[in-house]
Parts: C-alpha cells; structure tokens; sequence
C-alpha cells in the first residue's frame, strides 16, 4: 500500500517561488489484524479453521500455522504455504490452547496474530452408530419394540 505525500520546499518559498514536491512513501507494515477462527472452543481430536488474510506489505503472501498448549512447545502444523486458509487438527488433550497464523510477503516482511481455543473433554469420546436397526414383533395383545445398536470409536461404555 502506497500513500502519497506532499511536502512544500520551505527553500522554495524563501526564495518566492512556491514548489510542490510530491513524492511516494512506502507504507510496508504487513498485518494479519483480519484474521478469524471458525470458532473459539472445540473437543479433544476436534478441529477448527484459521482463514488467515494478510494486508499491506507488498508481492505474495506465504502462511505458517502452529500452536501449542499454552506454557507448551510450538507445534507446526505446516511450513510456509499459499493457502490461507488452514484446518488445524487439536491434539486430543483438553485444555487452553494458542493457535498462531504467520504471515511473509515478498519483501521479506513479517506478521503474526494469535488466537485462542478451548479444547473441551467430549462426553462418552468420538463414536459413529454404525449399524443401528429397529425390531419390532407386534401382536394385538403385546407389542415389542428392540433396538440394536453397534458403536465404534471413543471410550466404553456407551
């Protein structure tokens, strides 16, 4: 992003004749402030999206995503990418996590914006029904309905 400033030749008017210089400033702070998280809090072995956009600098932009458990080392979920949008897979450890999205453009400038996530224990762990059936033996007298079900995934008993 570019700004233009003008500035008056005080030499210039001293001397009578009035001048106006115009020259350009570059304006190379790179930002990441535009930044969002799909959300603030997901469950263990849960995910959450980081669509990053950088603003100013100059040329292309490259993203870097990572996180850790706060007080933790960094975890790298990429290198510097393109994509500036990411899905960041949590650990499956409850707790307060800071997700940190980073920004490179051409020129070598550099931006940052943290956020930050709760990772909440699921209840009964990830599971999928897969393979849930209704029984049902009728008669005008009694009536008997059986339902059966198979889980997988996540922590017994269901």
């Amino acid at each position: 992003m570019k700004k233009i400033v003008v500035g008056i030749c005080a030499a210039m008017l001293m001397m009578g004749t009035a001048g106006i210089n115009a020259f350009a400033a570059e304006d190379d702070s790179l930002s990441m402030e535009e930044s969002v998280l799909s959300r603030s809090y997901t469950y263990v072995g849960g995910s959450i999206t980081v669509n990053a956009q950088a603003t100013g600098g100059s040329g292309s932009y490259s993203y870097k995503y990572s996180y850790r458990k706060n007080g933790g080392d960094w975890v790298y979920v990429t290198d510097y990418v393109n994509e500036s949008q990411q899905k960041i897979t949590m650990p499956d450890k409850e707790g307060f996590y800071t997700i940190r999205a980073a920004a490179t453009d051409t020129d070598g400038g550099y931006a940052s914006k943290y956020f930050y996530v709760t990772v909440k224990k699921s209840i009964g762990g990830k599971f999928r029904d897969n393979s849930s059936s209704l029984s049902s033996n009728a008669t005008w007298v009694n009536w008997t309905v059986r339902g059966y079900a198979k889980f997988t995934g996540g922590t017994a008993p269901y």
